[in-house]
């Protein structure tokens, strides 16, 4: 329905389930592309700047916000959980999934600051499938940078990732 609305009247929905789509490297490449466009910079200097808006996990929060960027929804963080009260990604024993609250992707050109100590890069895959055929490795998404009072070391070796398409349960 949203993609019907979208390419008829040209108004982009407030916020994409991006475990939805069958590319989202495609999607993510397309806000770059547009923020290309609009700025008349190339492609590859638009980086992307990566927001957890903790306050937002229902479209229908989203009433009245015209933050710059593109919200999606539709993450699973695996070994990890995200609290919205400190922003930040803690432990979570025993839970195998948690969902993430909206994403704001911000294009920007040139490199974004970091203002926090410690920043996880945490890997977006599209599923939470182990490798692929013959040992072949799982390329991820995106890398999306997350909030930490710890090094990202510890985050690695408890091999916390992002996955797109939502585990079965």
């Amino acid at each position: 329905e949203f993609l019907r609305v979208w390419s008829s009247k040209g108004v982009a929905p407030p916020c994409h389930d991006i475990s939805h789509y069958f590319s989202p490297l495609g999607f993510l490449l397309a806000v770059r592309r547009a923020a290309s466009r609009r700025t008349g910079v190339p492609v590859d200097e638009v980086t992307l700047i990566h927001q957890v808006e903790s306050l937002i996990s229902d479209p229908a929060d989203l009433l009245g916000s015209q933050a710059e960027g593109v919200l999606t929804l539709g993450c699973f963080l695996q070994g990890a959980r995200w609290d919205i009260h400190t922003h930040r990604l803690e432990f979570a024993p025993g839970e195998a999934f948690s969902a993430l609250p909206a994403i704001r992707f911000v294009p920007m050109v040139g490199a974004a600051p970091n203002t926090n100590i410690y920043t996880y890069a945490c890997p977006l895959y599209r599923t939470c499938r182990g490798p692929g055929p013959r040992g072949a490795t799982r390329q991820p998404v995106s890398m999306i940078d997350l909030n930490t009072v710890v090094p990202p070391e510890i985050w690695i070796l408890e091999e916390v990732s992002l996955v797109c398409e939502p585990p079965e349960i």
